[in-house]
């Protein structure tokens, strides 16, 4: 959760001081990481006591895209599996602009989870794979986990697409899981890897039921257990639990 600084502007931008307290807080929130714009919205609403649809907090957003401090693009695909189910997902990030503001309000920059993926895993050149990692992310924390994109620095150079924690409370004792998410399948040097970050389970994600279903035998006939979901469900059954699936050894 972030916080509403105190002041007013840096000098030398074009930032109104009567907008400053809700700009502040979107960029500051861009600024920590957030890439997901829905997200970035629902942690302020959270401090404004609003909801993250309210038509002031998307004003702002756009009024900050409009004077160049912030920058978007929206992520669309089917989710295959019979129907014409899909999803869209806004991203958001800091301009080079926005990057000096936040640094002459002494704010640090991560990276953002979009230019993570973009650094490791191609995320223009696999727009489809990127998206899936990212709804996923966000369907992982409605349902009060907490979540790193990309995690470097693991066991054999592996990198997993998401490391979920079973709780967003940084106090917490808190498992932490290793998660695929795969759209094509065929992949046993994959699972191979990151059931070793597991203790031997796979967890993976896939876009649809059905795919899931061949994930699950393809992986279970492997001698692998774990555990499979998918975006389609997660997305159009809000009520479900994040695994549907439990995955037993051959």
């Amino acid at each position: 959760m972030i916080l509403p600084p105190l002041g007013s502007p840096p000098a030398g931008f074009n930032l109104s001081p009567r907008h400053w307290r809700r700009n502040s807080m979107l960029l500051r929130q861009i600024a920590s990481g957030q890439s997901i714009a829905v997200m970035v919205r629902e942690a302020v609403a959270a401090i404004e006591n609003i909801h993250p649809k309210s038509g002031s907090l998307k004003q702002t957003m756009k009024r900050l895209e409009r004077d160049g401090f912030v920058w978007s693009k929206v992520l669309s695909m089917f989710l295959g599996g019979g129907g014409k189910a899909g999803v869209s997902l806004q991203i958001v990030g800091l301009t080079p602009l926005g990057r000096e503001v936040c640094q002459a309000a002494g704010w640090r920059v991560w990276p953002t989870e979009y230019e993570r993926l973009c650094q490791v895993h191609e995320a223009e050149r696999f727009p489809d794979h990127t998206l899936c990692i990212l709804v996923f992310a966000r369907e992982a924390y409605r349902r009060n986990n907490g979540y790193d994109i990309c995690t470097a620095d693991l066991d054999d150079n592996i990198m997993p697409d998401v490391t979920l924690f079973d709780s967003r409370d940084p106090d917490d004792d808190f498992e932490t899981l290793y998660v695929e998410v795969e759209r094509k399948g065929d992949c046993p040097s994959k699972w191979q890897r990151i059931s070793r970050l597991n203790d031997g389970l796979v967890y993976v994600c896939a876009p649809n039921p059905a795919k899931r279903e061949s994930l699950v035998r393809e992986i279970s006939g492997m001698g692998y257990g774990g555990w499979a979901t998918d975006l389609r469900t997660l997305l159009y059954e809000q009520a479900s639990p994040l695994w549907l699936q439990e995955i037993w050894p051959e």
